[in-house]
């Protein structure tokens, strides 16, 4: 029977917890306070700690903590439980250790749902502390992210995975990191593959392992594909140190992971991101994605993104709607990478399941992502590559236009190319 350790200075929603509890035949030992909560932890080692957060001798934040730095209880989820629910507590409860975060009311049938997750053999598994051999693969991590939906995230992120595993043929990873209505598998006519939901009910880290080998997970490109979880009820099990744990694992074993992020700040797409090499923030012309991009720039800082791993990416939403390049510079405090022109060619390959480059790849577009491929490529691919063909070099492709009324040489990726040397 799984064992519970209930930690809240609220009698009353004790003994509401008790009742729910016992009556879905859980083993549940309560604790009036946070120094009473510790105590029974060492002596119980239960299978899962809810903690409510407020409390009068020692918050849960504290407690946390100090169960972290217990060896003895380290590996013990915790289920953080509060009536106050804010981004800066969310984060703070994310550093203490905490692996779930509740907010009072609640639902019987979420709760005990949660409950069963976090005390499975899988969610064990993905959170329990590890060290990987020095020999492990470390893939390079790139996300694909925005505040504002419909610029082609999804998009880029599919073809951005495809053109590595193309030009590097090396292990590629895309990953779809919007947990609740993520877009990849679409994008690919994907139907009925692997998916976030079979690590999440896997019984065991070796059950998880082989669901990863299985050929399900492969694309007729050769790069694999992890797709949102079926089930989009799923997604609120899908904590930020479980992702993490999980993305750390799957780092183990690709040489690129491609991450295509939903479109906000969430506590599990900073985790997805925060590690990332290079962020690719797509923005339009438009004021709302210029405010959108503000915030989001600002967010990044203040959790510690580096800003010379943030790239922009201006987008052309319809024919002719960029804006002056300057300007939009000025206003999001940021230099922007490369432009991304509006193609009325995306949707016809959207509609047949294709990465575009594949459908169309004497395009500009297909040209950029080439280009962003082969200067994300590892240096040790690119000296085997250069030992076995000379230098990398983008292959030829249409002249890059102007871009007018920028009133500069701005052309389709001319920044990016410039910055990287590609072009004068």
């Amino acid at each position: 029977m799984t064992r519970i350790l209930l930690v809240d200075d609220d009698p009353n929603l004790r003994t509401l917890l008790t009742k729910i509890l016992v009556k879905n035949q859980f083993d549940l030992t309560c604790a009036k306070n946070g120094a009473a909560g510790l105590e029974q932890a060492k002596a119980l080692k239960p299978d899962l700690i809810i903690l409510d957060i407020i409390m009068q001798d020692m918050d849960g934040f504290e407690v946390a903590r100090r169960l972290r730095a217990d060896p003895a209880c380290a590996h013990i989820p915790i289920m953080a439980l509060t009536a106050f629910a804010t981004p800066r507590g969310r984060k703070a409860a994310a550093e203490a250790g905490m692996n779930a975060f509740v907010i009072k009311p609640f639902s019987v049938q979420d709760i005990v749902a949660l409950i069963k997750t976090m005390t499975a053999d899988s969610y064990e598994a993905l959170n329990s502390p590890k060290t990987p051999p020095e020999s492990s693969r470390q893939a390079k991590l790139v996300a694909v992210h925005s505040l504002r939906g419909g610029l082609g995230c999804t998009a880029l992120a599919v073809n951005l995975a495809y053109a590595l595993k193309k030009k590097w043929q090396a292990p590629t990873l895309l990953l779809d990191g919007d947990f609740a209505s993520g877009q990849v598998a679409m994008s690919l006519n994907w139907q009925g593959r692997l998916s976030w939901s079979d690590l999440l009910r896997a019984s065991s880290r070796d059950a998880a392992s082989r669901i990863l080998e299985d050929e399900s997970i492969v694309h007729k490109s050769g790069m694999h594909v992890l797709a949102a979880p079926r089930d989009p009820g799923d997604a609120d099990q899908f904590t930020p140190r479980m992702v993490g744990h999980s993305l750390g694992s799957l780092r183990e074993r690709y040489e690129y992971v491609v991450a295509d992020l939903a479109h906000d700040l969430r506590d599990n797409t900073f985790e997805l991101m925060k590690d990332a090499e290079t962020i690719f923030y797509l923005l339009s012309p438009d004021s709302v994605s210029l405010q959108l991009t503000r915030k989001a720039l600002k967010t990044y800082a203040a959790m510690g993104i580096k800003p010379a791993n943030v790239e922009l990416i201006l987008v052309d939403t319809r024919p002719n709607s960029r804006g002056k390049l300057s300007q939009i510079e000025e206003i999001v405090d940021h230099s922007i990478l490369a432009y991304l022109p509006y193609a009325a060619e995306m949707t016809g390959v959207i509609n047949r399941g294709l990465p575009f480059i594949n459908a169309h790849p004497n395009h500009e577009i297909s040209g950029l992502v080439e280009d962003l491929a082969n200067i994300l490529g590892k240096p040790a691919h690119k000296e085997e590559a250069k030992v076995m063909s000379g230098p990398t070099q983008p292959k030829p492709r249409p002249q890059l236009r102007p871009a007018g009324q920028n009133g500069g040489n701005h052309g389709i990726g001319r920044s990016l190319l410039k910055q990287m040397g590609f072009a004068k």
